[in-house]
């Protein structure tokens, strides 16, 4: 079992490192990311239309339909 929990924090680590290369297509085209910004959960969809219109940088994560 000990070994079990290993391979898996080892395979959680390795995907961590794994970067995104090239250029995102479709609507994301013109997206720049949020580099290395908190990670922040809209409170309501009017907040999501705040962040997604305006000029800060973040990483935006949808939790909920």
């Amino acid at each position: 079992m000990k070994y079990f929990i290993f391979a898996i924090c080892a395979l959680i680590g390795r995907a961590a490192a794994v970067g995104v290369v090239g250029t995102p297509p479709g609507f994301a085209a013109g997206t720049t990311g949020g580099g290395s910004a908190t990670p922040q959960y809209p409170a309501d969809i009017a907040q999501l239309k705040t962040w997604l219109t305006d000029s800060t940088p973040r990483v935006i994560v949808l939790d909920k339909e």
